[in-house]
């Protein structure tokens, strides 16, 4: 449904860090994102979002009975920022797959992301 990019709790993320419940999150909800998950017995959740502009990471949990608690919230945001700290910790993208994300966050289909990182690769000159 092209939730991504819609959904309140990732425009939250991309703009704070920490630890919101939805019931906080004041951007606008216009593909409605927060009812269809309510629809599947999700009605109560939570943003976390930890790192930088150049790495972010985000998480969301949801419950169908209550609102998580204060206590709940941050340990689940330890969790989200030992997880991102871990994954950090890694080699990290390599420019060919950058490159890759970045065709396909431009609006390219898979074939041609895929068409145009190579042919970009055949024209970069490597250095030994």
């Amino acid at each position: 449904n092209g939730y991504i990019m819609g959904d309140p709790s990732v425009v939250w993320g991309m703009m704070n860090v920490g630890a919101a419940r939805w019931s906080e999150i004041a951007v606008p909800d216009s593909l409605g994102v927060f009812t269809n998950a309510a629809k599947h017995g999700m009605e109560f959740g939570a943003a976390f979002a930890t790192g930088t502009n150049e790495s972010k990471s985000f998480g969301n949990c949801a419950r169908s009975d209550r609102e998580f608690s204060d206590m709940e919230l941050a340990e689940i945001q330890e969790i989200v920022i030992a997880v991102h700290a871990h994954l950090g910790a890694g080699p990290g993208l390599k420019d060919r797959q950058r490159d890759a994300l970045r065709a396909l966050a431009n609006g390219l289909t898979y074939d041609q992301a895929c068409e145009d990182v190579n042919r970009h690769a055949r024209l970069t000159p490597v250095l030994g």
